[in-house]
């Protein structure tokens, strides 16, 4: 399979298609291999426009979806970004682009240790994957300019807003309990932190924000 053209045909028929025009972020959807990130026996399905199942919950999520929502984050950013259930670390990678430094958590050591080694064999040497429980984020390096949540979620708990800088951005794809979801922005200015919606989606959840109670979105 040439995985070049499939990847340009991606970024020209999934992801400049749906409100994509950051240039700088084009580029990393031109530059980074998804197929790289997709277990082996599925590399051929890396570029189709769908989510890939990669794990337990963890997911490469469908290219319009992730495309509409690092649109909403980046901006001109630099600074430092948090992806959350970084999964196998494309949206690592993709962002690793963008920002002085990507901090990539995840809460199973296998697959921790599996993006790691992806993002290595990358040369990909501004990020670096941590361990920790997702729902609690990654404070000690933090506040963060930029948080993404590789996954679905339910709910967010206050504690990842709270690990944004003044005029940081959070962004996820909000699932609700009869299955619809809707991409959305969290901005933080003057410590309160806004929220707006801004696509429909769905995507797989993550499960260990599927088991949160008493918080509200």
């Amino acid at each position: 399979m040439d995985f070049a053209a499939a990847r340009q045909h991606m970024v020209e028929s999934q992801i400049k298609p749906n409100q994509v025009t950051n240039e700088r972020l084009v580029r990393q959807f031109e530059t980074v291999p998804r197929e790289h990130f997709a277990p082996p026996e599925k590399k051929d399905l890396a570029y189709i426009d769908s989510d890939l199942v990669v794990g337990d919950d963890r997911c490469l999520m469908n290219p319009f979806v992730i495309g509409r929502l690092l649109q909403a984050l980046v901006e001109d950013n630099s600074g430092a970004a948090l992806v959350i259930g970084c999964g196998n670390g494309y949206a690592v990678a993709i962002l690793a682009g963008l920002f002085d430094c990507v901090f990539a958590l995840e809460s199973d050591p296998k697959v921790a240790a599996s993006a790691g080694r992806l993002l290595s064999e990358l040369a990909v040497d501004n990020a670096i994957v941590v361990e920790g429980g997702l729902k609690e984020g990654w404070a000690k390096d933090g506040p963060y300019d930029a948080i993404f949540i590789d996954g679905g979620v339910r709910d967010i708990p206050d504690g990842l807003s709270s690990q944004l800088s003044e005029k940081g951005r959070l962004v996820a794809v909000h699932m609700t309990e009869d299955g619809a979801g809707h991409g959305v922005l969290l901005e933080r200015r003057a410590g309160v932190t806004a929220r707006r919606t801004l696509f429909d989606a769905t995507i797989p959840s993550i499960k260990e924000f599927d088991k949160m109670a008493g918080f509200v979105f």
